[in-house]
Parts: structure tokens; sequence; C-alpha cells
């Protein structure tokens, strides 16, 4: 049986399990089965407690993506299951890995166990180099399982694609330009609040210069009722001595 892997479904066990060096990680292959070939086209990333050697998926995980699947009314199903193996490399099975294949294989004959050891890529940054394998368990051992990525020019795809979801979830993507923004932004805020103080101390001028204004009003109209009662004074004094 042929076995083939989407790029989108490639991009996101790699992620998944770059993110986790310190403990396996697992979860659920989404796929169909066309012309006798295995196309895994997704996967699920439930919840799992897991250890450097182990991982254990939540037990209600697999009746909630199947309901999932089926609300959605998509042809695809889980078609198997996916793990890592930090540090040890994916050449292997454990025993435990071997009797939780034969689940899956159980409730579907078709299903297949991926593995991977994120480690290669997390060191090298190249999907080329990544330690991934397929298994499928033939009585009480397992057998590895050619598989291929489903479209041409995937290696490119698949290394955008992880490279992409690293400089997001590492928030290097727009970074400088969001900086840009903030520093203009700042700038802007400083002129603003500039501006409002020489508003406010063009007030305080206005208000002064009225105040000063009036005052010279009031100046001018004392000045002159003075000049006034001097000059009534003054013709009086005149007018005794004549």
């Amino acid at each position: 049986m042929k076995v083939k892997i989407s790029p989108i479904a490639l991009i996101k066990i790699i992620d998944a399990a770059s993110r986790r060096l310190d403990r396996e990680v697992g979860g659920f292959l989404i796929g169909r089965v066309d012309n006798d070939c295995l196309n895994i086209v997704d996967i699920e990333v439930p919840r799992s407690k897991g250890s450097k050697t182990h991982v254990e998926i939540d037990p209600l995980a697999m009746a909630a993506v199947a309901e999932k699947l089926e609300k959605r009314g998509m042809k695809e199903s889980i078609v198997g299951w996916w793990h890592s193996h930090p540090g040890f490399g994916a050449n292997f099975m454990s025993n435990t890995d071997i009797s939780t294949q034969k689940v899956y294989q159980s409730l579907f004959n078709k299903a297949v166990a991926l593995v991977i050891d994120p480690t290669s890529y997390v060191n090298k940054k190249d999907p080329r180099k990544i330690d991934l394998k397929i298994y499928r368990v033939i009585e009480d051992r397992y057998e590895e399982t050619d598989w291929d990525v489903a479209v041409e020019d995937t290696w490119k795809i698949v290394e955008d694609g992880v490279k992409l979801i690293s400089e997001i979830r590492e928030e290097q993507v727009g970074v400088k330009d969001f900086l840009e923004k903030m520093s203009s932004a700042m700038k802007l805020k400083e002129e603003i609040s500039q501006l409002r103080k020489a508003v406010e101390n063009l007030s305080l001028i206005k208000v002064d210069f009225m105040q000063l204004q009036a005052n010279v009003e009031l100046f001018m109209m004392y000045s002159t009722l003075i000049f006034l009662l001097l000059f009534v004074f003054s013709i009086l004094i005149f007018l005794r001595f004549i």
C-alpha cells in the first residue's frame, strides 16, 4: 500500500513535534484511501501527557475528532496516529507503540503509525533532513512502509511553510514594521502633546492679553477723567482770580 502525505499535514507534524523536545507528543492522522493509496491530508494534536519516552493521548479525543469530521461532512477519517521520538530517532517502534498500533489497525485495517524525531530539523532547519518513518504491524513485529509527499516541489512548500510558522510563533514577522509604526505613533503623540501645551499657552496668553487690554482701557478712562477734573479745577481757579 502506498502512503502519501499532504504538505500541510507534514508541516503541522514537523511544527508540533519541534515545539516539544523535552517529551514525546502525538496525535491522529486524518485521511482517506484512494485506489489502494492512503492519503494523509491533515493531522490532529489533541491533549496528551508524555515523558521523554512515552506519550498518552486523551482517550476521549478520538471520539471527539471523529464527531467533528462527521459534522463537517468530510470524506476523511482517522487513518492512524503519529508521535515523536525526540532525540532517539524514528527508526524503531517500542513494544508500547506496537500495542497501540494494533488497536488502530483493529479499528481500521489500513491504519499506519508515523514516527518522527524532530531534532534533525531543529538543528539544521532543513525539512529534507527530517527523520520520519511510517510503520504497520504484522503479527508482533513492525514493518516500515514507503511514503511520499502528495504534490510536486514538495520540499520547497514544506520548508517555506514550516519556516513561516516558526517565524510567526517567534514573532519575527512584521516586528520591524510594528516597531516603526509604534515609533511613529509615539512621535505623533508627543507632537500632539506639545501642540496641546502650545494651545493652552496661547489660551493663557490670550487671557492675559485681554486682561491687559481691559486694564489699559480702565487706565485710559481714569486718566481721561482725572485730566478732565484737573482741567475743570484749573478753569475754576483762573475765574476766581479775575
